[in-house]
C-alpha cells in the first residue's frame, strides 16, 4: 500500500519547486493565484448577493473588481452596515492577500538579491562594440592592459573586456591597485571559463575589434590556449566576418596544430623562441634589450608600414636619407614579401610600401633633395676585430634554457663554452636531450644553488665574458624566482667589484614590478620575459601585419640588430649629424637606426643611453666607447 505523505511536506516541496524555477516563474504563479482568489470572491459576491446594506448587489464586473482589490490587499472588510456574510468573505480575502503578498514580496526580494549577486559575480552579458577582449588571467595581464591603454590613448572611447576564471571583485581590485586607467578608457571584468563556449557569449565576441588570449598558468598552457581559440573560431553563434585573434604558445612543436585551430583568424607567437633569442643576443651585446623594448612598446619608436609619399622613382639608398623623422629599414613588396635591408640600388616599385621606424603612424614627410648634409670627412672605414671564443656562465634554469643554448650556438664563434650552474633536477636531462647537435658551443653543467655566495665565488675563478641569470619559473612563483635572481645579482655585483672581474651580466626578470628593484644591482641588461611577450601580443593585436616583420627581425638567418663600435663608421670627438652615420653604415651594406652613448648606459632617465630613430640633422659628439645601432646581416662586417 502506498504510504500517504504529510501535507506539510508536500506543500513545502511544492513551494521549493516554485522558487527554484526563478523569479519570473514565481511572480507569474502568484499572479495566477491572485486572479483565482479574485474570481472566487466574485463568484461568492454575485451568487450569494453579498453587499453592504446601503448598496445594490454586484454584477460580474463589479464583483470581480471588489474581489481583485481584496485579493491584492486594498479592499474593505466592511462596517456595521455590512452583512456578516460580506464581512467574513472580505476577511478571508484579506488573509489570502496577506499570504500571496508575502510570497510575492519574498520572490521579488530574492530575485533582486540574486540579480545583484550575479552582477557581483560578473556573469551579466557585456553590451559593447569595437572593444578589445582579453581571455585568461596571469601576471602578464597588467603589461598587456598598460600597453593597450597607451596604444589607444587617442581614441575618444576605449573598452577592454576581461574573461577569466577569477572573481570579478578580485580582478577589479588588482587592476585598480596596479594600473592607472585614464578617464576615457573602461575595463569590464567578467568571471567565466575562456574555453567554454557558453561563457564566451558573455563578452560579446561578435562585436569585438580584437581578441588577445593569454597563456594559462596550468600544467599544459599550450593546450589551454589552443582549446580557447578553437572555442572562439567554432562558436555556434559566431559572426560571419573573421575574428582578429592573437595568442602565444611555448612549444614550437605545437605551432602547426595551433595554426589549424586558429584557421586564418589567429596570429600565433612562439614566446620561447622570441624570449630565448632576445636573451641570447642581449648577453653578447649589452644594451640590445633596451633597443628591443623601445621597438616593441607603443610609448617608444615603433615599426610601421607606410606608403611612399610621392610617385617618384627612388632607390632604397635614396629613401634612407629622404626623411628627417622616419628611419626606413625595409620594403613590403606588392606580393606582401618583407625585405629588411634590401640592396641599396633596389628601385622602389609602384605599389610597394616602406617599413619604417617612427614615433607615430603619420604619413612619411620627405625632405627636399639636397637639403641633407653628409659630412664626408667624418666617415671612416674601420675594421672589425676577429671574434674570439666566448666563455659564458648561465645561473639558474627554466623551460627556456635549452632554447637559449641553441640561440647562442648561432651567434658565438667556434670553441665557445657555456657553463650552467643551477639547482634544477631537469637540467642535465634537457641538455643531454636538446643540445647534441651544436657546432660551435660546448656545454657543461654543475648542480648547485645559483644564489649561494660560496658556490659563486668558487665557480667565478674562471674568467667568463658573459653571465646570464635565468629565473626558476618552473619551480617558483614569479616573485620568489625574481627574489632569487635579485640575490644572485647582488652577489655578482659585489664579487665583480671586489675581485676586479670583467664580465657582462644579463638577467631575466619574470615580473615587471621587480624591474625597478633590479636596477639597484646594476646588471648590464634586464630582459623581462612577460613584458616582451605582452608587448608583442599588443603590437600584433593592434596591427596583425607587423607580426611577420618582428619574426623576420628576430630570425637568425635574416638581417638583425647589432650594436657596433662607433669607430667603424665615423671619427670620434667632433659633432656629426645622423645623415653622415647613415651614409657610413650604407657603405657597409647596413642600415643605421640609432646609437648608444656609453656614458649614459647606467642611467634609466636617459633610456640607458639608447636613442632610436634620431632626427637626421641633429649633431652628436661620439666617444670611442659609444655604439652605432644597425640592421645588418651579421656582426663580422
Amino acid at each position: 500500500m502506498k504510504k500517504r505523505r504529510p501535507v506539510k511536506n508536500w506543500l513545502r516541496y511544492r513551494v521549493d519547486t516554485l522558487y527554484s524555477r526563478g523569479t519570473a516563474a514565481t511572480v507569474i504563479t502568484l499572479g495566477i493565484f491572485t486572479l483565482l482568489l479574485a474570481v472566487i470572491g466574485m463568484v461568492i459576491l454575485v451568487t450569494a448577493r453579498l453587499a453592504p446594506a446601503d448598496e445594490p448587489g454586484y454584477n460580474l464586473l463589479e464583483g470581480f473588481w471588489v474581489g481583485l482589490l481584496s485579493a491584492i490587499g486594498n479592499g474593505s472588510i466592511g462596517g456595521r452596515e455590512s452583512s456578516w456574510g460580506f464581512r467574513i468573505l472580505m476577511l478571508g480575502m484579506a488573509f489570502g492577500s496577506i499570504f500571496i503578498g508575502s510570497f510575492f514580496i519574498s520572490a521579488l526580494t530574492n530575485g533582486m538579491v540574486s540579480r545583484v549577486n550575479d552582477l557581483k559575480k560578473g556573469r551579466s552579458i557585456v553590451v559593447e562594440d569595437d572593444h578589445t577582449i582579453i581571455l585568461g588571467w596571469s601576471e602578464q595581464i597588467f603589461s598587456v592592459i598598460a600597453e593597450l591603454l597607451i596604444a589607444n590613448i587617442s581614441r575618444s572611447k576605449f573598452c577592454i573586456v576581461i574573461l577569466a576564471n577569477k572573481s570579478k571583485e578580485d580582478m577589479e581590485e588588482e587592476l585598480h591597485t596596479k594600473i592607472a586607467i585614464n578617464g576615457r578608457a573602461r575595463i569590464v571584468c567578467r568571471t567565466g571559463d575562456p574555453m567554454d563556449a557558453a561563457d564566451l557569449k558573455i563578452v560579446s565576441l561578435n562585436t569585438a575589434r580584437n581578441i588577445i588570449v593569454l597563456q594559462s598558468a596550468g600544467e599544459y598552457p599550450d593546450a589551454d590556449t589552443i582549446k580557447t581559440v578553437l572555442a572562439i573560431t567554432n562558436h555556434p553563434e559566431r559572426r560571419k566576418e573573421p575574428f582578429q585573434i592573437v595568442a602565444a604558445i611555448r612549444n614550437p612543436r605545437n605551432y602547426d596544430i595551433a595554426k589549424i585551430s586558429g584557421k586564418k583568424e589567429a596570429a600565433w607567437l612562439i614566446t620561447s623562441d622570441i624570449i630565448a633569442r632576445v636573451i641570447a643576443q642581449t648577453s653578447l651585446q649589452p644594451g640590445l634589450s633596451v633597443v628591443y623594448d623601445d621597438l616593441f612598446t607603443f610609448s617608444g619608436q615603433e615599426i610601421y608600414i607606410k606608403d611612399i609619399p610621392n610617385p617618384l622613382e627612388m632607390t632604397f639608398g635614396q629613401v634612407l636619407q629622404a626623411s628627417e623623422t622616419d628611419t626606413v629599414i625595409g620594403v613590403l613588396t606588392v606580393d606582401q614579401r618583407i625585405i629588411l635591408n634590401p640592396p641599396f640600388d633596389k628601385t622602389i616599385a609602384p605599389g610597394e610600401r616602406l617599413i619604417v621606424i617612427a614615433s607615430d603612424d603619420e604619413p612619411i614627410k620627405f625632405i627636399q633633395d639636397g637639403l641633407h648634409i653628409i659630412q664626408e670627412e667624418m666617415i671612416v672605414h674601420g675594421k672589425v676585430a676577429p671574434m674570439k671564443s666566448k666563455e659564458i656562465l648561465i645561473l639558474g634554469w627554466n623551460w627556456k634554457g635549452s632554447k637559449i643554448l641553441h640561440e647562442l650556438d648561432h651567434y658565438v664563434p667556434r670553441g665557445s663554452e657555456v657553463t650552467v650552474l643551477a639547482d634544477h633536477e631537469k637540467v642535465a636531462t634537457m641538455i643531454d636531450r636538446d643540445c647534441q647537435d651544436f657546432t660551435k658551443l660546448k656545454v657543461c653543467y654543475f648542480s648547485g644553488d645559483s644564489d649561494d655566495r660560496q658556490i659563486l665565488e668558487g665557480i667565478l675563478f674562471k674568467t667568463f665574458d658573459h653571465v646570464i641569470i635565468l629565473g626558476y619559473s618552473d619551480k617558483l612563483s614569479a616573485h620568489r624566482a625574481d627574489a632569487k635572481t635579485l640575490v644572485t645579482l647582488l652577489h655578482l655585483r659585489d664579487i665583480k667589484e671586489t675581485e676586479e672581474l670583467n664580465f657582462t651580466v644579463v638577467s631575466e626578470m619574470l615580473d615587471i614590478q621587480n624591474y625597478h628593484l633590479a636596477t639597484v644591482a646594476r646588471a648590464d641588461d634586464y630582459v623581462v620575459s612577460d613584458r616582451i611577450s605582452s608587448l608583442l601580443l599588443v603590437q600584433v593585436a593592434e596591427d596583425p601585419d607587423v607580426k611577420d616583420i618582428f619574426e623576420e627581425l628576430l630570425n637568425p638567418d635574416s638581417d638583425e640588430i647589432y650594436l657596433k663600435p662607433v669607430e667603424l663608421y665615423i671619427r670620434c670627438g667632433s659633432a656629426v649629424n645622423f645623415h653622415t652615420v647613415i651614409e657610413a653604415a650604407s657603405q657597409r651594406s647596413e642600415v643605421a637606426i640609432g646609437y648608444r652613448i656609453a656614458a649614459q648606459a647606467s642611467d634609466p632617465s636617459q633610456h640607458f643611453g639608447v636613442v632610436i630613430n634620431p632626427r637626421k640633422s641633429e649633431e652628436v659628439v661620439y666617444s670611442s666607447q659609444d655604439k652605432i645601432i644597425v640592421l645588418a646581416e651579421n656582426n663580422s662586417n
